[in-house]
């Protein structure tokens, strides 16, 4: 069914369930308790910071339409639009760059902070139009909508319409996840036939709960992917009813090379705020806590400036540790016999479509990367002491 014909209702409703899906999944309340702390930190901001964070949100907004229309009424090359968050960045000295396939996009790309929490000045050195603020502002005005979503969704899906309407002006539209407000507002678009969309993998598709189940509406025109499987999974769930094309984005060629000692990279997930408590145990064990153990650690995007949770527990740690804020890990760290830790990231189907011995610590990752059960690079471990024992 085409988007346009979706009622306003059932659409919310979609959202909810996939939002639920999502968080029955994870089989916490810290997942809810993160996406309500994001929403409270928007209803807690000050009248004054949200009018002025509004004003600067419409100037943006103001100048992509006009840029718009001027390509548009002169014939000019059309543009990339790109939504995108902070979190899709990497700080590279004081300088943003994207850290999705970052070569598919050139200065002919208008990039859009959707965000209403952040202000990007500029990323791969081009001008950001943070329209989320004006975003922000519209939902507040809505006094009369006592349905968060709803006031939300609404809220895009007002400034999104505007943007689409320049159909003549642009080549593409561009996001990383599918199953957020700002993206949900596109797909959902009464503008959205005139326009190819395309999500660009920023995590693990391979049943994921946005994934696992057919679309009510065609998601995306094109998906850039890692690998085959998550092809042939996306035909299978999601895409199934609809016809969708798909690309690899080819990853970077490593060149390994040897650091003595056991290298180790502990890939955080944000639910834990800090190790998992498998990973604590693991730091506390007599036989690896020597001097020869170099810790990697990569923080989730959204845990960028909180490594204060993490110091906690290397107190007393005698081996090496360090932080990796690197805009590709595997490039980074390319470490012969590298094994890679993690509860549930993402960074655990990478690790394995490039060799690396990968250990899952949580249940939940045990369930979510089950398609790699019996891949020799992967296990599903509580007690990494032993199982690391068994690989080096």
């Amino acid at each position: 069914m085409k988007s346009k014909n979706l009622s306003r209702e059932f659409k919310i409703g979609y959202i909810k369930d996939i939002w639920q899906r999502e968080e029955n999944f994870k089989g916490t309340q810290k997942f809810r308790q993160i996406r309500e702390k994001r929403f409270l930190f928007i209803l807690k901001i000050n009248y004054f910071n949200l009018i002025a964070f509004g004003i600067c949100g419409f100037y943006d907004f103001i100048r992509v339409l006009m840029k718009l229309s001027y390509i548009s009424l002169t014939n000019g090359d059309k543009v990339k639009l790109l939504f995108l968050t902070k979190n899709f960045c990497v700080d590279n000295h004081g300088k943003l760059k994207i850290r999705i396939a970052p070569n598919l996009f050139d200065r002919n790309t208008f990039i859009i902070n959707s965000s209403k929490e952040n202000y990007i000045k500029k990323v791969e050195g081009n001008k950001v139009y943070n329209i989320g603020f004006f975003v922000g502002l519209i939902s507040k005005l809505r006094i009369f909508s006592e349905d968060y979503v709803l006031k939300q969704f609404s809220s895009y899906e007002f400034v999104n319409d505007y943007l689409l309407k320049f159909r003549n002006a642009i080549e593409s539209v561009n996001f990383f996840w599918f199953y957020d407000l700002n993206s949900f507002s596109l797909i959902f678009s009464k503008y959205r036939d005139h326009h190819k969309l395309v999500e660009i993998q920023h995590g693990s598709i391979i049943d994921y709960p946005p994934y696992q189940f057919p679309a009510p509406a065609k998601i995306a025109d094109l998906f850039y992917v890692r690998n085959e499987r998550t092809v042939a999974f996306l035909k299978n769930h999601l895409c199934k009813d609809f016809h969708c094309e798909f690309e690899i984005i080819p990853y970077f060629k490593i060149v390994r090379r040897y650091v003595p000692g056991i290298n180790m990279l502990y890939a955080s997930t944000i639910e834990f705020e800090g190790f998992h408590t498998v990973f604590k145990d693991f730091l506390k064990s007599s036989h690896f806590a020597a001097s020869s153990l170099n810790l990697i650690i990569r923080l989730h995007p959204r845990e960028r400036g909180r490594e204060s949770l993490f110091l906690i527990d290397l107190v007393g740690f005698k081996g090496r540790y360090e932080f990796d804020y690197s805009e590709n890990w595997l490039v980074a760290n390319a470490i012969e016999g590298l094994i890679v830790v993690s509860p549930w990231s993402s960074i655990i189907e990478e690790a394995c479509d490039n060799k690396f011995n990968t250990i899952t610590i949580d249940e939940i990752g045990k369930n979510r990367f089950s398609y790699l059960h019996g891949n020799p690079y992967f296990r599903f471990s509580s007690d990494l002491t032993n199982s690391i024992s068994a690989i080096i």
